[in-house]
């Protein structure tokens, strides 16, 4: 069975004074694209949830809403290194459970000196040359205000 394709593009309410447009262009075809896009979606809930969303256990709300506010902090921290640091690694695509867990737990020393802030990293880590990698990639970020 043939199918045609659509070129015209899908218009959407716009988002914060942006315009946001559908298109019909890019990337792979496929016939599960719909059960792609549910897996996405689950997959960044069950992040959002990983990173404390889900602890609103005192009965003021403003407490909560704190809470959720950090929670939503973590989330947006975790998909930019995510999105700037691990770029081309094989972590690129790890849950947020599995960054926090391998990549963030690191055993450290701390030493405040007059001039100086030292960091002293556990020698036992094993994943210093990801860390070290991803650490290079976002000092050549350029920085923007």
């Amino acid at each position: 069975m043939r199918t045609h394709c659509n070129q015209e593009s899908l218009q959407f309410h716009s988002l914060g004074g942006r315009e946001v447009r559908g298109r019909f262009d890019g990337g792979a075809i496929t016939s599960d694209a719909g059960g792609l896009l549910l897996r996405e979606m689950e997959n960044r809930i069950k992040e959002q949830l990983s990173l404390f969303a889900d602890r609103t256990s005192t009965a003021w709300l403003r407490s909560n809403q704190v809470r959720l506010y950090f929670s939503s902090v973590a989330y947006l921290l975790m998909e930019a290194l995510r999105r700037l640091g691990l770029a081309g690694t094989e972590w690129a695509r790890a849950q947020g459970d599995t960054l926090r867990w391998k990549l963030l737990k690191i055993g450290a020393q701390i030493r405040v000196t007059v001039r100086r802030v030292w960091i002293s990293l556990a020698e036992g880590y094993a994943y210093a040359a990801l860390l070290a990698q991803v650490w290079a990639q976002l000092r050549a970020l350029p920085l923007r205000c």
